[in-house]
């Protein structure tokens, strides 16, 4: 495909280069600026992304419940069943645990109740932040 040059109205003049150097060093500056700016975020989303699994679960369940208790629906879903399951986390949440991923089991049951009986808390979350921790993949 052939471009074909565009007749210019006038003749280029020295002025007319300078201002388009200048627009070009200002895209060029732009280009830098966001390139900054994604590198600035990608750092902080590393950041944040050390934090445990878990304690994500945490905090996502108890953003949840304050959205069920905008609407009324919260601890409606804590039925005879889910109780009988909760009561089964909390008496094996005192260990021994057979392996790591048995005790990670138990942990997620025990945030899924306390947000099941609408009483999950951010509290909740950063007092068990050091187990959560533990149990992160990423400590292996």
């Amino acid at each position: 495909m052939h471009v074909l040059p565009v007749p210019l109205s006038r003749p280029l003049k020295f002025d007319d280069i300078k201002a388009a150097d200048l627009l070009r060093e200002t895209v060029h500056i732009r280009i830098m600026k966001t390139v900054c700016l994604v590198l600035i975020a990608l750092a902080f989303a590393t950041a944040v992304s050390a934090e445990s699994l878990l304690y994500k679960t945490c905090k996502q369940f108890v953003f949840l419940e304050s959205l069920e208790k905008k609407d009324g629906s919260c601890g409606k879903k804590y039925t005879e069943e889910q109780k009988r399951k909760c009561i089964y986390f909390e008496e094996h949440a005192k260990g021994p645990f057979p392996d790591r991923f048995s005790e990670v089991a138990i942990v997620t049951g025990l945030i899924h109740c306390e947000y099941l009986k609408c009483q999950l808390t951010e509290e909740y979350c950063e007092r068990n932040k050091a187990t959560f921790d533990r149990l992160s993949p990423q400590k292996q």
